[in-house]
């Protein structure tokens, strides 16, 4: 048998080995034979492993095959079992979410359920039982009419205000409440700006459909309520207040809204009321500018005609034109 097996060692070529050669052979021969044996036997726990195909089927190999050629392997087939054991572990949980939604609908607590059917989407985006229980929920809630500064003191509406120049407010709504709502954002409603540029005052009604959708940006047509302040720009944010101090300001708004003047025209007459401004105030501050101009120069932006309709205005809400410095000599 040593004879044979030498002589395959060597290929049959060579003559019978020493001693020290000849334990050399043997010692490689039985190395061969542990590894293969060694792998043999990894092989075939790998294979009743991935028969079983259970986490403790995997995790038993690991222990005995720490550093097998097959641990890989072995590691992603327990990567992939963990993954599906927490999706359904989720699944479960949503369906229990789902039934405890249900009940609260069938109650008519509509709110609640509406809030349990959407955490249940926020981990299981494509569970069409939670996706069917909010639509259920949207279509029994009556869309609600409130104003802007009624929503956002009743945290039903997160309201981000910023400047976009003379003529207009910037405005992002989001829905902070289940409930379907018609945001109302009347004339006169009033932007009080946190820095040091102009407040801004709503001219026109707008209003904000947040029925089906959670949020709106709107542009809404405003005049500038500080004559003397700077212009407001995006980096410009305001604050939401219901309606100018101002009596006489506020009955203004209400005609603007109603005639829709020119821009020119509604502007002037708020500025008669905020600050009173002479003539010669309005020509000087009051221009039209290119980038290129300096501060005083370019054409008045307001025209005569302008002025004529901004004097009608003011006697519309009832306020007597010739009380302001702007109108003091009837000259319009």
């Amino acid at each position: 048998m040593l004879r044979s097996a030498t002589d395959l060692l060597c290929g049959g070529c060579c003559e019978t080995p020493t001693e020290p050669r000849r334990h050399l052979w043997l010692g490689l021969l039985l190395a061969a034979c542990c590894l293969h044996g060694c792998g043999y036997r990894e092989s075939r726990a790998f294979d009743a492993a991935r028969a079983t195909n259970t986490k403790v089927a995997y995790q038993q190999f690991l222990s005995q095959f720490p550093r097998g050629v097959r641990v890989a392997e072995a590691r992603k087939a327990l990567e992939r079992i963990e993954e599906a054991e927490k999706e359904q572990r989720l699944i479960a949980e949503g369906k229990r979410l789902c039934s405890q939604a249900d009940r609260l609908l069938a109650r008519g607590d509509r709110t609640q359920a509406w809030r349990l059917y959407q955490y249940v989407l926020a981990y299981l985006p494509l569970s069409p039982r939670a996706r069917t229980g909010v639509l259920r929920c949207q279509a029994g809630l009556r869309p609600k009419r409130v104003t802007l500064p009624t929503a956002c003191q009743r945290g039903w509406v997160k309201a981000v205000a910023t400047g976009s120049g003379l003529r207009s407010v910037r405005v992002e709504l989001t829905r902070a409440t289940p409930s379907p709502l018609w945001v109302v954002i009347p004339a006169g409603t009033y932007f009080s700006c946190q820095g040091g540029s102009q407040d801004m005052v709503c001219a026109r009604t707008h209003t904000a459909d947040l029925t089906d959708r959670t949020s709106e940006t709107a542009s809404l047509d405003a005049c500038c309520a500080n004559f003397h302040r700077a212009t407001p720009g995006s980096f410009d944010s305001f604050g939401v207040l219901p309606a100018p101090d101002d009596d006489e300001l506020r009955r203004l708004m209400v005609i603007i809204d109603r005639e829709c003047p020119s821009v020119a025209a509604r502007q002037v007459a708020v500025w008669a009321i905020t600050d009173d401004p002479s003539p010669s105030e309005l020509q000087r501050v009051y221009r039209l500018r290119s980038s290129f101009d300096s501060f005083g120069s370019g054409s008045p932006a307001a025209s005569e005609e302008d002025l004529r309709e901004a004097r009608r205005l003011l006697k519309k809400a009832h306020i007597d034109p010739s009380a302001k410095r702007l109108f003091a000599g009837d000259a319009w």
